[in-house]
């Protein structure tokens, strides 16, 4: 998990995807998990919603960095109930990675990854979002053109599919990672299990 490269592309089960390794470079691991629990959702579902956004500290909670991730992991834990509870779906996939430059405090990037027959468009869920975050005094935040559909089989799906790996490449930046307690870890991920046997849905 802690090789560093600098290439412009990774390759993954016989696929090669353009990564954004510019600057200080990324994490193989990361990147290649990311891409491992994309694959994973495509196996169960024919359209992936994928959700990009960031959370931080609110301005009034940055006394100090915090020594382990677990704020983020128990409203990652709220999100993912709040999800199912407001949606039809059976499984949620994310991602998240800790950075943390010149600022004193850490900040989260994160992706979740849902059934797309059930969710298309990014407009409630980031009101999910937002609420499940200010409830643990965390800020969240919506980058531009946040939200992708992937649908297996469309004429746009490899070009749908390297525009997401692209954007979460950036979570595998080495660049701010590395600034917290050796324990703690630079980030995580769902750990879902392929579909083996069944037809997708």
């Amino acid at each position: 998990m802690k090789r560093k490269t600098k290439v412009k592309a990774v390759t993954f089960n016989g696929n090669l995807w353009e990564i954004n390794s510019e600057g200080s470079g990324c994490f193989v691991g990361i990147i290649k998990r990311s891409i491992e629990q994309l694959e994973i959702m495509e196996s169960h579902h024919n359209k992936v919603f994928i959700m990009v956004f960031e959370i931080r500290h609110k301005a009034n909670n940055r006394k100090q960095s915090s020594a382990d991730n677990s704020h983020i992991s128990a409203c990652l834990k709220q999100l993912i109930r709040q999800i199912k509870k407001h949606y039809p779906v059976s499984r949620v996939g994310y991602l998240w990675s800790r950075e943390r430059e010149k600022a004193k405090h850490e900040h989260y990037h994160l992706a979740i990854m849902l059934d797309g027959n059930k969710i298309s468009s990014s407009g409630k869920l980031f009101d999910l979002i937002r609420v499940t975050a200010d409830t643990y005094n965390l800020s969240a935040n919506i980058p531009k053109n946040p939200s992708y559909l992937l649908t297996r089989g469309a004429e746009d799906h490899h070009s749908t599919k390297q525009a997401v790996i692209w954007r979460l490449s950036y979570y595998a930046k080495v660049r701010g990672k590395g600034y917290k307690p050796s324990k703690t870890n630079d980030y995580s991920c769902s750990r879902l299990k392929a579909k083996q046997t069944e037809q997708a849905e």
